[in-house]
């Protein structure tokens, strides 16, 4: 074999190492994508059943204001709100339907039927409070036998729950035991590619290439001094060597040229030690990345550059997949961290795909619901103040008038006594006349004088009476007043 097919055997060999690694790497992404989606899968669905409970939950709360209410028109709202809840619960199943794999289809359609039932009741709760009378809503939903079923449902929500949970941890049990075999194996590779080509280049550049060389070199120098005596090795071999020595017998002045060639295999011994070394460097560093991802860390890229074209593209899809992920989860977390200081304005505003797209839809629409709710309250509450300052000012204007009509019936009291006090006089004066007709019949003489002064006294008594009169009737009104 020519030298450079034994060349090109070490090359291809280590081509086909290489190729083998990739194909590992290759192999270990689409898995490890694969496990990544059932990781996905199981988180996805366990957050569904955390939102079913919250759903269900809610529906609770609404069942509960129809039961507290004392009309129709109080249960509206809330019976608006329950099945409000209740087609949040439709909904939240219908998006859980596309994750249920195929073993726990049964398990779904057992938890599909629980739902229609407990849709069906808590219907006829929100119909009952809104459109009959929240009593018998009480009577039907307000019970042990229907909490009780309540309990059974949201239990058999958490056992669905619970087994994501547990094929999530099996997933990610999965996912770390396949990154150790996968990284243990091409390790194994590499080295073993590493020992086969060094071995064959050690081989190759000694046996094949470096004592052939060192001899044929010696023959040549000789030559150079002028002594031919030394006989020319290697001149039956059927490769470079022996067309060297072949060329060296016949051709003295060649020994440039031999130099030159030696030189152009150690250059392509060179690249190929290179490239192994590069392949090397690539495996440890995607290593170390794939390590600190696993522990959530995403902040780790493959920064060398590679003079290997292939490399260089995987190490660029693998930065480009981690950067993909940590930008998701940074933008997740920034919204998280605003919701938990209050902050309900920040959103998810990166542009992302595929499964942190729907985590960016999702997360947006619950800042959106919370900010929704939250200026709801706000609205609620400045009503609500709105009417608390009427009813104050109401309550000071009853004070106020209060107070007035205590001043009044004071008033009316003393004008009371003063009529009291008047009506004795007019008895007294009663008496007087009374006297004075007595001494008419007595004295004839004195009987005009007498009239006169009781005609007077009558008209005074007429007088008092009138007043009397008027102020008897305006206590009636007061005390009408009063009493309303």
């Amino acid at each position: 074999m020519k030298i450079r097919g034994k060349i090109f055997s070490i090359v291809g060999l280590m081509g086909l190492i290489s190729l083998l690694i990739s194909a590992m790497a290759g192999y270990a992404l689409v898995e490890y994508n694969a496990r990544l989606d059932a990781f996905d899968n199981a988180s996805y669905q366990a957050q569904l059943g955390e939102r079913l409970n919250r759903n269900v939950t809610a529906v609770v709360m609404d069942s509960r204001g129809i039961y507290a209410s004392d009309t129709t028109d109080e249960a509206t709202k809330f019976a608006t709100g329950l099945m409000a809840n209740l087609d949040a619960v439709d909904a939240t199943l219908e998006e859980w339907r596309p994750l249920i794999l195929a073993e726990q289809m049964p398990a779904f359609e057992s938890l599909i039927e629980r739902t229609a039932e407990f849709r069906n009741f808590r219907s006829e709760t929100a119909r009952l409070g809104r459109d009959v009378d929240p009593a018998l809503a009480n009577e039907q939903g307000n019970n042990e036998a229907n909490r009780a079923n309540r309990k059974a449902y949201q239990a058999e929500i958490d056992a669905f729950t619970d087994g994501n949970v547990e094929r999530l941890l099996a997933v990610k049990g999965d996912l770390d035991a396949f990154r150790q075999s996968m990284m243990l194996m091409i390790g194994i590779t590499a080295v073993l590619g590493l020992v086969v080509g060094v071995s064959g280049a050690a081989y190759l550049g000694t046996a094949q290439l470096s004592r052939p060389i060192r001899q044929l070199t010696e023959t040549m120098t000789a030559y150079a001094h002028g002594d031919f005596s030394a006989e020319v090795s290697y001149a039956g071999r059927k490769d470079e060597i022996g067309e060297i020595a072949r060329a060296v017998e016949v051709f003295r002045d060649n020994g440039i040229k031999v130099a030159q060639m030696t030189e152009e295999e150690q250059a392509r011994a060179q690249r190929t030690l290179t490239r192994a070394q590069t392949m090397e460097k690539f495996q440890g560093e995607f290593g170390d990345v794939v390590d600190v991802a696993l522990r959530g860390d995403f902040s780790r890229r493959i920064d060398s550059r590679f003079d290997d074209e292939d490399i260089s593209r995987i190490a660029g899809s693998f930065n480009r997949l981690i950067a993909s992920v940590d930008g998701g989860l940074q933008d997740a977390g920034s919204v998280l961290s605003a919701l938990a200081d209050s902050d309900l304005n920040r959103e998810m505003t990166g542009d992302h795909k595929g499964a942190f797209r729907e985590l960016q839809l999702n997360v947006n629409r619950v800042s959106e619901t919370l900010r929704d709710t939250v200026l709801k309250l706000r609205d609620t509450s400045r009503a609500l103040k709105t009417a608390t300052g009427e009813i104050l000012s109401g309550a000071n204007d009853l004070s106020e008038r209060t107070t007035k009509q205590a001043a009044t019936i004071e008033e009316t009291s003393a004008a009371m006594e003063n009529i009291a006090a008047t009506v004795l006089e007019n008895v007294k004066e009663a008496q007087d006349a009374s006297e004075g007709a007595e001494n008419v019949r007595v004295t004839a003489e004195t009987g005009g004088q007498v009239m006169q002064q009781a005609t007077e006294a009558m008209e005074r008594i007429t007088n008092s009476s009138a007043k009397i009169s008027n102020i008897i009737g305006m206590i009636d009104d007061i005390a009408f007043q009063t009493n309303l």
